[in-house]
């Protein structure tokens, strides 16, 4: 007799799967991009008499500095949902973000893969080429944290009837 909360593991993502979560997590960025750019632009005009005198240089540091902070949103919205129940691409698609064991990804390791995105898909995309050779299609960014994408959620074993 078998236990019925067991699971089998899920199978690794596919490439395609990954491909259209990450455009659709893409999208959901950049529509959240000019928020930032208004915050930022809306930061200047508090700082100075509207109309009245041009923005001096500082003025005009916090707004670019409060626009730049869209740069760090994919860190937050990957790292949520890598913790949580996925990001819009992959809850659309059915993927998940898991350890070595199986199990679902802690906030420090799952910052630390967001946080490795960033050169790993800057870098000519050459980390989210490297999929294209690992057997279990890992970006470098997974490799390094130690994780993996996958599909579903698994499935329980059913037990064997008499």
């Amino acid at each position: 007799m078998t236990d019925p909360h067991l699971t089998q593991p899920a199978a690794p993502a596919r490439r395609e799967a990954r491909l259209v979560a990450l455009a659709v997590d893409g999208l959901v960025l950049i529509l959240v991009l000019p928020l930032f750019v208004a915050l930022g632009g809306l930061t200047v005009l508090l700082q100075t008499n509207w109309l009245d005198v041009d923005p001096s240089g500082t003025e005009w540091a916090w707004g670019y500095a409060v626009a730049a902070l869209w740069l760090a949103t994919p860190l937050v919205y990957f790292s949520i949902g890598a913790v949580g129940s996925g990001t819009a691409g992959a809850r659309l698609l059915g993927l998940r973000v898991v350890d070595g064991g199986g199990r679902t990804v802690g906030l420090r390791r799952a910052v630390g893969r967001s946080a490795l995105m960033y050169p790993s898909a800057l870098l000519f995309g050459l980390g989210l080429l490297a999929s294209m050779i690992d057997p279990l299609g890992r970006t470098l960014h997974d490799q390094l944290a130690g994780t993996m994408v996958v599909e579903g959620q698994g499935r329980a074993i059913a037990e064997p009837r008499p």
